[in-house]
């Protein structure tokens, strides 16, 4: 994974401190305040050489490598740039200074080697401006700039202006203190180089334990926020791009006014407190500064912005700069999938997705397993995919050092788009040959069959086999199976009362024998013997006789008759109707 880069590698940079380190200039008569060392740093990617010889304007060319200073706007006046000392340090490298005034650049400060000074790579050297008097200057001037510009080194393939916000305040003084408010950006410290239009929001929170305060209605701005713009290294971007919409944010509006200075080559903006609390305690310590509309089409690397304050009761004058980081944004340089039609497919189809992007630290793409992280900041790839249907692939770009992320789309359209139509796992009748099933589907009878986006894939086996709709209480779920019913019958039989048919009147015959005995000596009692003749005979006889019944009328019997219930047999089996057998095929992409 490639690192964020935001160093201008063809460009010279450039510091400025004052004596206090401030990146001031302060309004003063004498000649020993202002003591300014000004570096120069080597940001190429080789050696960057000045050649000896003399110094020569802006206008001119040379033999020598000469190095130019100007005050934007000429805030300061050309009598106090006139009488400015440039040298460099160490004292043995002599170099040449001059003073060079024309229409276009105003009054400017030049300075060359008399012998070649060579900076290596990353190296520095420093130079002192001194006799720093600003006897013309009544009033500080917040959004100073000055410029650095080159001609004639080596080394340097791209000659680039070079600006530094250095606004001009009063002085300190011993008997007032100094103000060390915290400065910086909220959420975010990054503008994007590109078009699209970038916001920030500044904060300025007063650390003390006290607030903040004039000790009258206020007359006058306290607070400035200026920019660097221009062309070169270190600007934000142009000044025909300094059209930003600065105000003051959330709870701030009603307290502060806010005065654009967006005429000339050096707009910035002034803010006048409404009431006498500057910053105040708490909830009220934190000035939000709402800056929108930022586009910027240079390159990338550092500015700054400088917020400087002045005439606050107590306190000096003072500025803080604040970094602000311009970085190539994330650009898809190209998103194609190949091909991007696909016309009746009989099976998965592979397209092939070709893309590149700059400025991205990772890179994925959907309906795919790419997850890559890049290794340079222009990065190209490609992956491929298999489909079945239409599918729209999106690729991912993100940066993790700014937290940019975009993304492209692209479309391989499926015609007919078959999944829609029949999605994988639809199982319909087949009237054909059971071993010549149409591509992309199966025969039901429980194989394994690959599948494109599912692997390895078990088809139900529908042979001699009834379907039955799952959902309900017998089949909750789909692939569920089960064998034929068991059964019995409860049969319950009633109890009956049956009559008998009528026979008409009639009576009935019976005949026996009869045998009549007398015991002897006994006149009164005898005895009849019914049946066959087996009683002792003493003058008596046997005889056959016949005897008809007496008649009940014609009648009919009625005979009640109880019965058991019966369980019947376990059946297995069904009842089949007419039947007429085709396959089940089931689709497989």
């Amino acid at each position: 994974m490639f690192a964020l880069d935001i160093s201008d590698q063809t460009t010279l940079s450039f510091g400025w401190a004052n004596y206090d380190a401030s990146q001031t200039i302060y309004i003063t008569s004498s000649a020993s305040l202002n003591q300014i060392t000004i570096t120069m740093t080597n940001n190429t990617n080789e050696q960057v050489i000045f050649p000896p010889g003399d110094v020569y304007s802006m206008l001119h060319t040379g033999l020598a490598g000469v190095l130019y200073l100007q005050f934007l706007g000429q805030y300061i006046p050309a009598d106090d740039v006139s009488v400015m000392s440039w040298a460099a340090t160490p004292s043995e490298t002599q170099w040449t200074a001059a003073v060079y005034s024309d229409p276009e650049d105003g009054t400017y400060l030049a300075i060359a080697p008399q012998s070649q000074v060579t900076i290596g790579i990353g190296n520095s050297i420093t130079f002192s401006l001194t006799n720093v008097i600003t006897p013309d200057v009544s009033s500080p001037v917040q959004g100073g700039t000055v410029v650095f510009t080159y001609a004639g080194v080596s080394g340097i393939t791209n000659y680039i202006a070079v600006q530094l916000q250095v606004p001009l305040l009063n002085p300190p003084d011993t008997t007032s203190q100094a103000l060390a408010p915290l400065v910086g950006f909220a959420e975010t410290d990054l503008v994007f180089i590109g078009p699209e239009a970038n916001n920030l929001t500044l904060y300025i929170t007063n650390s003390q334990t006290t607030a903040i305060t004039l000790n009258s209605q206020p007359t006058a701005p306290v607070f400035s926020v200026s920019f660097v713009f221009g062309t070169g290294s270190g600007a934000l971007t142009t000044v025909d791009l300094s059209n930003f919409s600065v105000n003051m944010a959330n709870s701030n509006l009603n307290n502060w006014k806010v005065i654009p200075n967006t005429l000339g080559g050096n707009p910035y903006w002034q803010f006048e407190p409404l009431t006498t609390t500057i910053l105040g305690l708490g909830v009220a310590s934190t000035a939000e500064i709402s800056i929108g509309n930022i586009i910027t089409e240079l390159v990338p690397g550092v500015t700054s912005v400088i917020v400087a304050w002045t005439g606050i009761p107590g306190y000096n004058d003072g500025e803080v700069a604040v970094d602000i980081v311009k970085v190539s944004p994330i650009v898809v340089t190209g998103f194609s999938a190949t091909p991007s039609t696909i016309s009746f497919p009989t099976g998965p189809q592979q397209v092939t997705l070709n893309f590149g992007v700059l400025n991205a630290t990772f890179v994925t793409v959907t309906n795919t397993d790419y997850a890559k992280q890049t290794n340079s900041s222009n990065f190209n790839d490609q992956t491929t995919a298999s489909i079945t249907s239409s599918t729209t692939f999106t690729l991912i770009a993100s940066n993790i050092y700014t937290s940019q992320q975009i993304a492209s789309s692209v479309t391989t359209s499926v015609t007919p788009d078959l999944y829609s139509l029949l999605p994988f796992g639809t199982v319909v009748m087949w009237a054909g040959d059971i071993t010549s099933v149409p591509a992309g589907w199966a025969l039901c009878n429980g194989q394994t069959v690959q599948t494109p986006n599912d692997g390895s894939y078990i088809v139900p086996n529908l042979t001699d086999q009834f379907v039955i709709g799952a959902g309900g209480t017998v089949a909750p779920t789909t692939n569920l199976q089960g064998g034929p019913d068991q059964h019995t019958h409860n049969i319950t039989i009633s109890d009956q009362t049956f009559q008998t048919s009528t026979d008409g009147t009639h009576n009935h015959s019976m005949t026996f024998n009869t045998t009549l005995a007398m015991s002897s000596g006994d006149t009164s009692h005898y005895t009849l013997y019914y049946g066959n003749n087996n009683g002792k005979s003493e003058g008596g006889g046997d005889s056959n006789n016949t005897q008809d019944t007496s008649s009940d009328g014609s009648h009919t019997h009625t005979v009640s008759v109880g019965f058991s219930n019966v369980v019947s047999a376990t059946q297995n089996g069904g009842i089949n109707p007419a039947w007429y057998s085709l396959a089940y095929i089931i689709k497989i992409f």
